[in-house]
């Protein structure tokens, strides 16, 4: 049984639009999407909390409850005054740490972006391991700043209930809550998780969280670079194997439409009463 040629047309279109519906689907779904620079957003995001950040810090500093809290000779008089001033302290220093947790938010976001875009983008980045390590130390930091803040919340409430005797209470108990009173001062002093320390820079860390959301603001724009770049090699890909399945498909419609195998028809003819059988080529 020989296909005629509007059969073979029709299948050929019908295999080419199938091959041509598959690589637009499944190969290099991204190809040519390339994702919108959202940097001037962030920028204008952490310069914002950034600054705010900096108004704290101004309001810490020209508090005079840290002086008060750190100028005293001799034995620590624990007085109506110290607590007026450990409160005032605290409220300053949550504030810090609420604004530093939105600027915070803005590079976790930034991390998400990144995370979508690192598939692609990473092969793009010449130094991949420094990103990968500025993650890291941002992760750190983040986790860092979550113990301090826990810290925070619980300290206070702590030291303020070791004052707190009870009537007919015992000695015993007296003595408990002295060493508790004991070391929570110790802790108040020693520990940077509090920020009242001299021995160390506590505000190390708010110094650190600010240098790397700019940090990561870079590494951002070099993973989105890559990911638009990649993009856009697939998109060549696709393109050229569209255009190679396209001028296949004309190849081998002109293939059908002139091919040049023989077709024989077969006739009778009859010549004075004589019968031939006349073969055609058509």
């Amino acid at each position: 049984m020989t296909i005629g040629k509007k059969s073979l047309l029709t299948l050929l279109i019908i295999f080419t639009g199938l091959l041509i519906t598959f690589v637009q689907t499944f190969a290099w779904p991204d190809a040519g999407k390339s994702k919108q620079d959202k940097a001037y957003e962030y920028d204008f995001q952490l310069n914002y909390w950034n600054e705010e950040v900096h108004k704290k810090f101004d309001n810490l500093r020209s508090s005079e409850v840290v002086n008060r809290l750190l100028s005293y000779e001799g034995e620590r008089v624990v007085d109506s005054r110290f607590f007026h001033d450990i409160h005032e302290y605290h409220f300053l220093i949550k504030e810090l740490m609420r604004v530093l947790k939105f600027k915070s938010k803005v590079s976790i976001n930034l991390l998400g972006d990144m995370v979508q875009l690192n598939e692609k983008g990473l092969q793009h980045v010449p130094e991949m391991s420094k990103v990968s390590s500025d993650v890291y130390e941002f992760d750190t930091l983040l986790q860092e700043f979550d113990e301090r803040e826990k810290r925070l919340e619980t300290f206070l409430p702590e030291l303020v209930s070791s004052f707190k005797y009870e009537e007919n209470m015992s000695s015993d108990k007296k003595v408990e809550l002295t060493v508790k009173q004991m070391e929570l001062f110790l802790e108040l002093y020693t520990d940077e998780a509090l920020f009242v320390t001299q021995k160390t820079d506590p505000f190390l860390l708010v110094r650190a969280l600010g240098n790397i959301s700019y940090i990561t603001l870079g590494n951002y724009k070099k993973v989105l670079a890559g990911y638009n770049k990649q993009v856009s090699i697939e998109d060549s890909y696709k393109k050229s194997i569209l255009i190679l399945l396209a001028l296949l498909s004309v190849y081998f419609s002109a293939l059908i439409v002139l091919k040049t195998e023989v077709e024989l028809a077969s006739y009778e003819v009859s010549v004075n009463d004589k019968t031939y059988n006349v073969s055609i080529k058509t």
